[in-house]
């Protein structure tokens, strides 16, 4: 049997349609799966946090709990680590973030294909276009806990209309529980989700049409489902609220003028992950125009069917459904991403928002049945063509990641490892972070550390590590002046609160090859070349030993 069963379908549909679906999640996870790692910017920051948790749980090695310590404040962004620290546990590093991705990758489309065959079950077609959207630019740029955020967003969406329709004590609970796994995987997601679920009771309340107008049958039905709503969101709202108020997550930002945030919606910017161009826009702007298509295909049907012209009047006639709740949702979306201003990556954040809402409000649509199989064919090439992408791609970051792997294994356990970058790849810049995923190594580069809304932080208890506690710091700008002290200039040294020096017996380079080096002649290289001791090369980084 298929994974994703549909309702509703003709005999032949009903055979064969949900392994159409199945086959274009299992290709979504190829790329995926032809490699060891599955390189993204930041997955190998939460990798290695994941290791740094486990090892201050475990207690073993003093050298990483002398460095970072596990942030008291109960913060989001806890869920996609909580994930790779029970996997880490039993299983490798890399295998423990596939998994985690895997079920990412699966689970989304899943249940958002439940959930719309819940809703309107003659719409089988228009669920695929998730399965796009599932490698979007931010889950390339590593933000994995917003990832799982709207996997179980959907899931709680599904699970509330399907099985949460009472006010109860054991409903609140289970809906509670959901919410409080959304509030730990992202805080942005929790409040969408909330609004969410809110639309789905006014979606779902028994409801009647008379003369073009909406009526509810059964309007106590919705308001104790509102109720049990507020009170499952009761403690992840204090949990909200408490976060807010002890953190400031606005860090100011560049925001691209309005004709380039609209050419953002044609280009259909979170799809164009890893490459931006022509080559590639031509692809997503055909998946817009198919969307397009979508809804002059159901103007076209409302104003057949619902439109008429009687006594010179023009009337509307009974509506289709509540479709218009979703394009409420995805209008307040799209000014947002039109409007608000830019902090870090909220403008990224909020054009996937209003496209996930926007396809969600698609597959609510009345369309014509020829117009739905060419939207299908043009997602289905469109899929075909991106994963390619991925499938090139990933092997060659794979390839890096396990360098890094390699290295690490000529490093004693309890060392520590200062990293030096001068690499142009803009996925190389977290890439160090696989370099002590594996290995209870205390790597002195964290950017998550310097941020309060992740769950390790730098530990200022025992080394004086003002400098790294602050967002954006880059090891090799700072190292001339931080990692070399004039009380011992034969290594390279971190002081402790005492003022005392600590030596740095591992050192680890990274160079982009195909780009002149800024280490060569500088005084970091003098300090490699005269006092340190070259123990393993390869591809782009090479590793260096504190000689006796």
């Amino acid at each position: 049997m298929a994974l994703f069963q549909t309702h509703e379908l003709s005999r032949q549909s009903r055979k064969f349609e949900p392994w159409l679906f199945t086959a274009m999640v299992i290709t979504s996870v190829l790329p995926l799966m032809i490699s060891r790692y599955f390189v993204t910017l930041d997955g190998p920051a939460h990798l290695y946090n994941a290791r740094v948790i486990l090892e201050i749980i475990l207690g073993k090695n003093s050298e990483i709990p002398a460095l970072f310590t596990i942030n008291p404040l109960p913060v989001p962004n806890w869920s996609g680590h909580f994930l790779m620290v029970l996997g880490s546990a039993i299983l490798p590093a890399w295998l423990s973030e596939k998994v985690v991705l895997l079920a990412y990758f699966i689970l989304t489309p899943l249940f958002f294909r439940k959930l719309v065959l819940h809703l309107y079950p003659q719409n089988q077609l228009l669920t695929y276009p998730i399965i796009l959207f599932t490698h979007n630019h931010l889950f390339y740029f590593g933000s994995f806990n917003m990832a799982i955020g709207i996997m179980l967003m959907f899931l709680t969406g599904f699970v509330f209309v399907r099985y949460l329709n009472r006010l109860n004590i054991k409903n609140a609970l289970i809906l509670g529980v959901l919410l409080l796994s959304v509030y730990f995987s992202h805080a942005m997601i929790l409040m969408i989700t909330i609004g969410f679920i809110a639309a789905l009771a006014l979606i779902t309340t028994p409801r009647k049409y008379e003369s073009g107008s909406v009526t509810f049958t059964a309007p106590n039905s919705m308001i104790r489902r509102l109720i049990l709503i507020a009170l499952a969101a009761l403690p992840s709202m204090i949990l909200l609220v408490l976060f807010f108020g002890s953190v400031d997550t606005l860090e100011p930002a560049t925001r691209p003028d309005l004709p380039m945030l609209f050419q953002w919606i044609v280009d259909v910017r979170p799809l164009l992950a890893l490459a931006y161009n022509d080559r590639w826009t031509f692809w997503t702007n055909l998946l817009f125009g198919s969307f397009m298509l979508i809804i002059i295909s159901n103007l076209i049907l409302v104003i057949r069917h619902h439109v008429v012209w009687a006594d010179g009047k023009i009337k509307l006639t009974t509506p289709v459904n509540l479709s218009w709740v979703w394009f409420l949702c995805w209008f307040i979306f799209l000014f947002l991403f039109l409007i608000v201003h830019n902090s870090i990556v909220l403008i990224d954040r909020l054009i996937i928002v209003f496209f996930l809402f926007f396809i969600l409000w698609l597959a609510s649509l009345r369309t014509h049945r020829v117009i739905r199989i060419a939207a299908l064919l043009i997602v289905v090439v469109v899929h075909l063509v991106f994963t390619s992408l991925y499938w090139k791609t990933m092997p060659v970051l794979s390839k890096d990641a396990i360098a890094m792997e390699k290295a690490s294994a000529h490093i004693p356990d309890n060392s520590l490892v200062l990293t030096l970058s001068e690499s142009d790849n803009w996925l190389h810049q977290r890439i160090t972070g696989y370099l002590g995923a594996d290995r209870p190594i205390a790597v002195i580069e964290n950017y998550e550390a310097g941020l309060e809304w992740f769950p390790v932080k730098w530990n200022q208890k025992v080394y004086d590590l003002n400098f790294l506690a602050h967002y954006g710091v880059n090891n090799i700008d700072v190292a001339g002046w931080t990692y070399i002290n004039k009380e011992d200039s034969t290594c390279f040294s971190l002081k402790n609160i005492r003022n005392e020096l600590k030596p740095i017996p591992w050192v680890l380079t990274m160079h982009d090859l195909s780009s002149p080096s800024v280490l060569k002649d500088s005084v970091l290289q003098n300090m490699l070349n005269h006092h340190y001791e070259k123990v393993y090369s390869e591809g782009f980084c090479n590793l260096y030993q504190l000689k006796d």
